[in-house]
């Protein structure tokens, strides 16, 4: 009878052994990774605040303001700071001055005009609403109003006013055409506007403008009745040119 018993305690014992060595195996085969995606630490991306993580295999990006936490944004949508405030805009629309505003592509910071982005440019000016210039024209304004002007012209004082521009040769010089001006170079390549009324005087001392009737000189020689010449307009002269007329007959 003992040795039944051993036997049948030796079976229950070889059993016993096989369901815990079968149930640890399929403990650990049920051991899986957390659901948290963020275990994977290779696909987050740390922000610059070290608090936000943003998920690449989510198409994220950070978007930090100088102070404060980040947020993150698709990577189809803008980021958008201001002072300690992130937000983000989507498609068609850009950020816009006040903290979660976001703007439709083409409007003027003025919240009330819209100019085609492909063709055309916001002109604003310090105060009152905008208008809309061409891609091929700049904006000017004055406390009065704003307007376009040819990008070969200079802004006027007045409203509306474009002064038409001539670019001199090999110079930064611009003479103003609608001033009747003219480029008048030396052989140095520098260059100096003079009007209708003037002819273009140069020598080894440079370029300079004397009137029609005068004769261009830079010495005295027989020639009397010295005229310093003047600049069309206002501007700083390095030196002292002459202009001389000859003595009647």
């Amino acid at each position: 009878i003992n040795a039944e018993y051993m036997g049948e305690m030796k079976g229950y014992f070889w059993i016993l052994l096989g369901i815990v060595m079968l149930s640890s195996w399929m403990s650990s085969a049920l051991i899986i990774s957390p659901s948290d995606d963020r275990q994977d630490k290779s696909y987050d991306i740390q922000c610059a605040d070290n608090i936000t993580e943003c998920k690449t295999d989510n198409n994220e990006t950070c978007c930090c303001p100088e102070q404060g936490n980040c947020r993150c944004c698709a990577n189809t949508t803008v980021c958008c700071t201001h002072s300690f405030f992130t937000w983000c805009c989507g498609n068609e629309t850009t950020c816009g001055n006040k903290p979660n505003h976001c703007t439709p592509i083409g409007m003027c910071p003025d919240e009330i005009t819209k100019c085609d982005p492909e063709s055309e440019n916001c002109c604003c000016p310090e105060s009152g609403n905008c208008s809309c210039c061409p891609n091929d024209r700049q904006c000017c304004f004055n406390e009065e109003a704003q307007w376009c002007c040819p990008f070969n012209s200079e802004c006027g004082q007045k409203t509306k006013e474009c002064k038409k521009m001539i670019n001199c040769t090999d110079s930064p010089r611009r003479c103003y055409s609608d001033l009747n001006e003219t480029c008048c170079c030396s052989g140095e390549g520098n260059c100096s506007c003079c009007n209708n009324s003037q002819q273009c005087c140069v020598s080894g001392l440079g370029q300079w403008c004397c009137a029609i009737d005068a004769v261009c000189s830079d010495t005295e020689g027989e020639l009397s009745l010295i005229h310093i010449s003047e600049p069309t307009r206002p501007e700083r002269i390095s030196y002292a040119v002459f202009c001389l007329k000859k003595k009647k007959q």
